[in-house]
């Protein structure tokens, strides 16, 4: 039996690598979560593999330097290379990169590198991003379809002090989660990168007060939306159209929002515009929970509900009376998840299982609460014969309700 594919967790020195390679001669595949340390082994001693084309560092610690001396022994086959590193001498310039591409990696084809570590300054002390930018942009990246972007943060794991520079391969698929709101300073730096709009996804949250008419950038690769913040000073149509220029609402398949039974109208016209999110996170304040109150119910009759949200999951507790707007508003919703407990979760199973012939696709109810409020449920559904055949189970810190 030969082992082709090895993946390793944190051996934290760089001759542990060299060791397992040298008792792996076919490995084909090498990923590795973090390199922290070196120490010299003469190399005489190592048998590396001769068919090794795809290397993942997860966590490179060390220095370009290291890192090259490493690429030389290692990378004459490799034909993928991805790599995350936080030494700023990684980004000294781009010309190190492609000075060790044509002379050890001849073969490789993609080139994955994101550094997450200090801002690069020039003598002056002025960012160099829009340099580095530059460089990154030379005919050697632009003919092997290798583009980078960058982004702001404040380092707070390795570097407390210091604003922290994100440089990454816009093919990335890693980069899942971007945070949008304190990041664009210009006092850090003004430039814009003319390719960030294929650099995140599928995930990123945004504050609704940042949903502005000519917002620089777009995210057409964003399929997980956040929207923070209420939404309860802007007008929904200008929002909406702002949103639609920064995103393709119709490639929304997640979307985590706060809501507000005040703003129900809105909520439903900004859901519309989304018609395939598919799992929908609603935050529900304390202050703002949902309830329908009588004088509200002649406008809840007339919303018109076309999403098509299948999964839903609401954070805090629910008034006991908004099962019946639940049903409403999701009218295709098969899974439902809540946070409701004691007395609070009999009412509001009472009120969506009665309602529930306005959502015949929905089977399943998961609670938080304890063993011993299954038994009353039971007790509540049999006597009033809500449920023909059901179960309920409890897993972990979890009861499960499905029909």
């Amino acid at each position: 039996m030969t082992l082709e594919y090895l993946a390793v967790d944190s051996p934290p020195h760089l001759p542990n690598i060299f060791n397992l390679l040298s008792y792996t001669p076919t490995l084909r595949r090498l990923s590795v979560g973090c390199i922290l340390f070196r120490r010299y082994i003469p190399l005489e001693q190592f048998i590396l593999p001769r068919s090794l084309t795809s290397i993942s560092l997860c966590y490179w610690r060390l220095s370009f330097d290291e890192f090259a001396s490493f690429i030389a022994i290692v990378g004459s086959e490799l034909e993928f290379l991805r790599i995350s590193i936080i030494h700023k001498t990684a980004l000294s310039n781009a010309y190190q990169w492609q000075q060790l591409i044509v002379r050890y990696m001849p073969r490789l084809r993609t080139f994955l590198l994101d550094y997450h570590g200090p801002l690069t300054k020039d003598a002056h002390g002025n960012s160099r991003c829009r340099a580095l930018l530059d460089e990154f942009s030379s005919p050697f990246w632009i003919e092997r379809q290798w583009f980078f972007a960058h982004r702001h943060c404040h380092c707070h794991h390795f570097y407390p002090a210091e604003v922290g520079l994100a440089f990454y391969s816009t093919q990335m698929r890693r980069r899942q989660f971007c945070q949008f709101g304190e990041y664009f300073d210009n006092k850090i730096c003004s430039y814009r990168d003319p390719l960030f709009n294929l650099s995140s996804g599928p995930r990123i949250s945004i504050k609704n007060r940042n949903i502005v008419a000519n917002f620089p950038l777009q995210f057409p690769r964003v399929t997980e939306l956040e929207l923070t913040d209420n939404y309860d000073r802007i007008n929904i149509d200008s929002f909406i159209d702002n949103l639609s220029y920064i995103f393709i609402l119709t490639t929304i398949t997640y979307l985590k929002i706060s809501f507000n039974n005040e703003l129900l109208n809105n909520f439903v016209k900004l859901l519309n515009r989304m018609p395939n999110v598919q799992k929908l996170i609603l935050d529900v304040r304390l202050s703002c929970e949902i309830e329908v109150s009588s004088d509200q119910q002649t406008n809840t009759a007339d919303l018109v509900c076309n999403n098509n949200v299948r999964n839903v999951i609401i954070t805090n507790e629910l008034a006991s009376t908004a099962g019946q707007l639940i049903n409403k508003l999701f009218p295709r919703m098969e899974r439902l998840r809540i946070q409701n407990r004691g007395d609070a979760l009999i009412s509001f199973v009472r009120t969506l299982l009665s309602n529930r012939i306005k959502n015949s696709h929905l089977f399943s109810l998961v609670f938080t609460d304890y063993h011993a409020m299954i038994k009353k449920l039971k007790t509540m559904i049999d006597n009033e014969k809500l449920l023909d055949n059901y179960d309920i189970k409890r897993r972990q810190d979890e009861s499960c309700l499905w029909w």
